[in-house]
């Protein structure tokens, strides 16, 4: 996922975003007294924070999916498995995969 032309635009708005929402946060947060409140608008920050993410991600992940599934049904693979969960051996598509996006 990390080599989709998309994705290193999508983690820099989504840094800047984080650091909006946590500058948001520390202006807001000095005005309430009530910990219950400071709590809120923490989880409402990242609940913002999170929906943005997965605005900005989703649609990466969907691509890559699909160029997934694409790459399975070309080569008659039965499942492709992310490099890490494989210990030896199997053939590696990552090339074929990436060249799909």
């Amino acid at each position: 996922m990390q080599a989709h032309p998309r994705m290193m635009k999508a983690q820099l708005t989504l840094k800047a975003e984080t650091q909006k929402q946590q500058q948001k946060f520390d202006k807001e947060v000095v005005k309430l007294k009530d910990d219950n409140a400071k709590r809120d608008l923490y989880m409402k920050l990242q609940r913002e924070l999170s929906e943005k993410e997965q605005e900005l991600i989703g649609p990466i992940m969907r691509d890559v999916q699909k160029a997934i599934e694409k790459t399975r049904q070309e080569k008659g693979l039965d499942a492709i498995l992310d490099r890490d969960a494989v210990v030896a051996g199997g053939q590696d598509v990552t090339v074929d995969v990436q060249k799909k996006f």
